[in-house]
């Protein structure tokens, strides 16, 4: 009987858990970054290919690949000076963080081989203090990255750092938003929790204890 008590109770935590993940994932947010979705020239617009010095690189629409619609930002011929193998950068510039508090840059990303991407909000000027200011490891597949901090009030720019590498990468789904992370929901469908997550596991480990 006490076995039985104790699974229906860990049911019934894993039913709350499930419901508090998709309740973030269902939250509002106000989007600050203009044209990230990328469907149309007027989206790639709002963004600026900084090359820096001496960097090379192309930023165009590619409709062939999507993490969201039916197209995306493709950087393409990536070519840097030893001294600023941070660029080319994608970035955007004033965007309005409207208040102190902590602040989330989430995209999609993809590249032709792995390779890292640095995500930033940036202060423009000296000495372009970056945060929130996170590098993240991308792969072969579609994948949504995120960075989070607490940034000042004020004008910031947002975008994408090079990190030294050659190979080519697509972004997709740009978000900038005040409050921690919420993953976002692609046509109309909410993430569900993992069956691989913590949850899971836990639930796994208990079923043996008892079976």
């Amino acid at each position: 009987m006490k076995v039985r008590f104790l699974m229906a109770g860990m049911f019934a935590l894993m039913l709350c858990l499930s419901s508090l993940y998709l309740a973030l994932a269902d939250e509002e947010i106000e989007n600050m970054a203009r044209g990230g979705d990328f469907e149309d020239p007027v989206d790639r617009e709002q963004w600026r290919l900084n090359l820096g010095n001496n960097g090379v690189g192309t930023m165009t629409i590619d409709d062939k690949e999507a993490a969201i619609g039916e197209s995306s930002l493709f950087i393409d011929g990536i070519s840097f000076a030893a001294d600023e193998s941070w660029k080319p950068q994608i970035d955007q510039t004033n965007v309005q963080v409207l208040e102190d508090g902590e602040y989330t840059l989430s995209a999609f990303l993809k590249a032709e081989e792995p390779r890292p991407v640095g995500m930033y909000s940036e202060i423009p000027v000296d000495p372009w203090t970056k945060i929130p200011n996170k590098v993240v490891n991308v792969g072969t597949e579609w994948e949504e990255y995120w960075a989070t901090g607490v940034p000042p009030a004020g004008i910031v720019t947002i975008g994408f750092k090079n990190e030294g590498s050659k190979i080519s990468y697509w972004i997709d789904g740009v978000r900038f938003y005040s409050g921690e992370y919420v993953p976002t929901e692609i046509e109309g469908q909410r993430i569900a929790v993992s069956p691989g997550g913590k949850v899971a596991t836990m639930w796994s480990s208990i079923r043996a204890q008892y079976y």
